[in-house]
């Protein structure tokens, strides 16, 4: 029993040895036409509340994903469109803006 067991193991490594090759398709994806100053967005403070952000993604071609951070280090992040942001306190913090696309990914910071 100990033996056939080797010998179905043997055969499946041997196997996984001559699996497909895998087809490369990145020809197919289509040109980049953005740049970080082409990128389309909104950050808006509200002049009652000046610690909420409303961050606005204007570009549907996109994936966005904002994150923002102080001093210490990331205090959220998020992959939406449209998002309020309510920072805990004065300060200064760090808003990233990331926009995904078919060709690859753009960073601008605010």
């Amino acid at each position: 029993m100990k033996r056939k067991l080797y010998i179905l193991v043997a055969a499946i490594a041997l196997g996984s040895l001559f699996s497909c090759e895998p087809i490369e398709d990145r020809n197919s994806l289509p040109e980049i036409s953005l740049t970080p100053e082409t990128l389309k967005f909104s950050v808006v403070q509200n002049p009652q509340k000046n610690n909420e952000v409303k961050l606005t993604n204007l570009d549907p071609t996109v994936i966005p994903y904002w994150s923002y951070s102080d001093s210490k280090g990331e205090i959220g992040h998020f992959n939406t469109n449209v998002q309020t942001v309510f920072f805990p306190f004065a300060g200064t913090y760090t808003i990233n803006f990331t926009a995904y696309t078919p060709g690859g990914q753009f960073m601008r910071i605010l």
